[in-house]
């Protein structure tokens, strides 16, 4: 098992990992995943300024703010999110609650969680640590970084590469 921990914020775990790895990263790893899908990521994300910002470098705090408020919108699939019922509640142990709703086919993050009218408890859709959270993050980045090289390195040499376009 891949050990991960706010000090090492290069650490990496895919996706797949954490459908292996059952509930001990995710509490509910199938709906996660399944949120995960109406993440699109493309090449424009790795030049985006927002990473560059000394808050961003400095704090991981900054990170998950930037990531989940600001990037994240911008590169989710409203209509993915629809049908998963228009929301998807996520709490980030240590870091915070956040619920992503679809609203007017557009993507928000709202701080906290909805509450359940009855109980007046909040419903979480899937809880991970952050640490799990930034993990996941790091290889999506560096998955999308060795795509986008492997594609520019063919378009400049001519040559089509196998797998590169996904």
């Amino acid at each position: 098992m891949l050990m991960v921990d706010m000090r090492n914020n290069t650490a990496r775990i895919t996706m797949q990992e954490i459908l292996a790895s059952g509930r001990r990263l995710v509490s509910n790893p199938v709906a996660f995943a399944s949120f995960m899908e109406g993440l699109v990521l493309t090449p424009d994300i790795l030049l985006d300024p927002r990473w560059q910002l000394p808050g961003n470098a400095s704090s991981r705090f900054s990170f998950f703010r930037s990531a989940m408020f600001e990037v994240l919108p911008t590169l989710y699939d409203a209509r993915h999110l629809e049908k998963l019922g228009g929301r998807f509640a996520l709490r980030l142990t240590g870091v915070g609650d956040y619920t992503v709703i679809a609203l007017n086919r557009r993507v928000v993050t709202l701080s906290g969680l909805p509450v359940e009218e009855q109980s007046g408890k909040p419903v979480i859709d899937a809880e991970m640590g952050a640490d799990v959270f930034m993990a996941l993050c790091n290889e999506l980045i560096a998955d999308l970084s060795e795509r986008t090289l492997k594609t520019l390195t063919a378009a400049r040499s001519g040559r089509p590469i196998a797998g590169a376009a996904r």
